[in-house]
């Protein structure tokens, strides 16, 4: 998957069913903060919007919902942090993703109590 994903990649590529896991784990854990940096057409919140209207009984059936509705917000993000982090365009597991946040997380709290 580049840095695009496609309606295959829900269902058929470890890619981007880590990515959309990973989106949806940090929207239940209300921890957004670092996505909203890379979020350029403010999107977020109304994908926000989206998952607190979610009637769906499943985590799958969530994702899905997700993806089906709001997979373009959805691919541009990933194409943001893809830009900045070449190395994200390959993660498989939602844990490739935790890892990558908090490293960027603790960047950033490193640069924060310097200044």
């Amino acid at each position: 998957m580049e840095n695009e994903l496609t309606h295959t990649d829900l269902k058929d590529n470890e890619t981007g069913h880590a990515f959309l896991s990973f989106y949806l784990e940090l929207f239940r854990q209300n921890e957004m903060d670092l996505l909203t940096t890379f979020d350029q057409s403010n999107q977020i919140p109304e994908t926000n919007h989206f998952l607190k209207q979610a009637p769906y009984p499943t985590r799958e059936a969530i994702l899905t919902a997700l993806f089906t509705n709001r997979h373009t917000e959805l691919a541009t993000l990933r194409k943001a942090i893809v830009a900045q982090y070449p190395e994200t365009a390959a993660y498989q597991t939602t844990t490739d993703w935790h890892d990558w946040y908090h490293r960027v997380i603790d960047q950033v709290a490193q640069r924060t109590s310097r200044d």
